[in-house]
């Protein structure tokens, strides 16, 4: 992997309710955020359940089953909020929603969090 990210999983998840989940750094630049919620393309490390595993999973480039945050998190679908002003530029407002992000208006939580069925995300 040339710019590796691992996604860490400390807690389970029911994927019948909202969450709001952090990023730290956070700003102009989020690469890491951009990898690890956007994309299925990260490493992964569950330090949760029964199955307590310290191994890095899909270290193998063939396997792509058990990367990326649904590997994780199944059930839960995620939005990468960013800055309304990225969604000016022409391209870069494509780009950022075929990956799934919304911009951090109040109306974006709101629509996102008060969802009835559950498993949303927004990081």
């Amino acid at each position: 992997d040339y710019f590796p990210v691992l996604l860490v999983k400390t807690a389970e998840l029911d994927p019948t309710k909202n969450y709001i989940m952090g990023y730290h750094p956070h700003g102009i630049i989020s690469c890491g955020a951009m990898c690890a919620f956007a994309t299925e393309g990260c490493q992964t490390l569950s330090l949760t359940g029964s199955s307590f595993s310290t191994s890095i999973r899909s270290m193998d480039k063939d396997n792509s089953s058990g990367r990326g945050f649904s590997a994780l998190f199944p059930g839960i679908e995620r939005r990468l909020i960013t800055l309304p002003q990225n969604f000016v530029t022409p391209f870069l407002r494509e780009y950022l929603l075929s990956m799934g992000c919304c911009d951090s208006s109040r109306y974006t939580f709101r629509q996102n969090l008060n969802a009835e069925e559950g498993g949303r995300a927004v990081v």
